[in-house]
């Protein structure tokens, strides 16, 4: 990009989408096709796009990785999404994913709803009895 910008060639850097972006994950900048054949002289001020490889997001193991809640709701932030939120017992540590849909490794698609079930203590419930005084009874 900097030795066409230095000739005069106006470049522009837009993201493609690949067949498999996993093979890209280390090859984020690497250009992969451009607007202009190769071997087409350009003039100063003309332009050229460059393409790079579209590097699509996956889902985290957050339930393998013990991610908390608010990890998650971070992630969820990031990518635009919505966090839905269901509570289950455990006697383990609070605020732990236990659950998670989509799954991981599946694509994020911004704008939607990621499910996650998370723990909480168990509730304590006490039982009070008492004892039923009748006349004449002590």
């Amino acid at each position: 990009k900097a030795k066409l910008e230095l000739l005069g060639i106006k470049v522009t850097i837009e993201e493609k989408e690949v067949e498999d972006s996993s093979s890209y994950t280390n090859k984020k900048q690497l250009v992969i096709d451009q607007s202009v054949k190769q071997g087409e002289k350009l003039s100063k001020g003309e332009k050229i796009v460059l393409y790079i490889p579209k590097i699509l997001s996956t889902y985290p193991d957050m339930v393998t990785d013990s991610w908390t809640l608010d990890r998650a709701t971070e992630f969820c932030e990031k990518y635009g999404l919505t966090i839905k939120v269901t509570y289950k017992e455990s006697d383990g540590e609070e605020n732990i994913i236990l659950a998670q849909s989509p799954k991981a490794g599946e694509e994020v698609f911004d704008g939607e709803t990621f499910k996650v079930v998370v723990s909480k203590k168990p509730e304590v419930t006490t039982t009070t009895t008492t004892k039923a005084v009748t006349d004449g009874e002590e």
